[in-house]
């Protein structure tokens, strides 16, 4: 009987230690993913826990970078409108009529003076408000914690924020969201429960971002999308009749 040669039994020896190798590999990345399944399985308790804090942390954490930005372009008019006095209810720029950004920015001024990281700081702090109402937004229509949070987290990292965050010039933007998403809430909630402080709270914050920024003109045509929508089964047009 032939015994095998020595090539034999060092092929058979090498494909032997690629098994033994691919085994060690394959239960290293076994024991990754199981690994990574329990921190992400951990993380989203937590984030459930404190579901209604995590998204806006996260949109903080996302932009804070910005606070060693300086000022750019169109910020240094706005820098000058609060520097020389002017009163806020004044036309900017001889274009908009926005008296409510304009006393933020007077407001910054007279805070933080030139440190360009005190304005940065006070847009933060707006879109984390904004990833919050839009939390409470989406959880009010689906009753659904987990939707509500996935929402409001990609809203804060959503990278066309970037512009309205960082340049302080898009202010007006953040302002206008504001109030935007609070007059959605509240005439929700009045459509649903009937109850006239939520529904005198939507007219005031509509007004409210209509001086902030004009573009929030179609708010009357979202909320009645919003409540075709997802309120059909108890829509009905008579219900519309004290909103418009």
């Amino acid at each position: 009987m032939r015994m095998p040669g020595n090539g034999s039994t060092k092929n058979i020896m090498s494909k032997f230690n690629e098994w033994i190798l691919f085994i060690t590999n394959y239960n290293k990345a076994t024991h990754k993913i199981t690994l990574y399944y329990h921190y992400f399985e951990v993380l989203k308790a937590i984030s459930l826990k404190f579901w209604w804090i995590f998204a806006p942390a996260m949109g903080i954490i996302a932009f804070l970078p910005s606070l060693n930005v300086y000022f750019s372009g169109e910020d240094f008019i706005f820098i000058y409108f609060a520097y020389s006095g002017k009163p806020f209810y004044e036309v900017s720029q001889n274009l908009f009529y926005r008296p409510l950004p304009n006393l933020l920015w007077q407001f910054d001024y007279h805070l933080w003076g030139l440190s360009a990281g005190g304005y940065h700081l006070t847009n933060i702090i707006l879109h984390a408000l904004n990833v919050f109402l839009i939390q409470i937004l989406v959880f009010n229509i689906s009753r659904n914690k987990s939707k509500s949070l996935l929402a409001a987290f990609l809203f804060a990292i959503q990278p066309l924020h970037t512009e309205p965050v960082i340049w302080l010039a898009g202010r007006p933007d953040l302002l206008a969201t504001l109030f935007f998403l609070i007059a959605l809430i509240t005439g929700l909630y009045y459509f649903r429960n009937k109850s006239w402080p939520y529904y005198l709270i939507s007219i005031f914050s509509f007004a409210t971002s209509l001086i902030c920024k004009e573009s929030v003109i179609g708010l009357p045509f979202f909320f009645f999308f919003c409540v075709v929508t997802y309120y059909k089964d108890t829509f009905r047009v008579s219900k519309l009749s004290f909103m418009f």
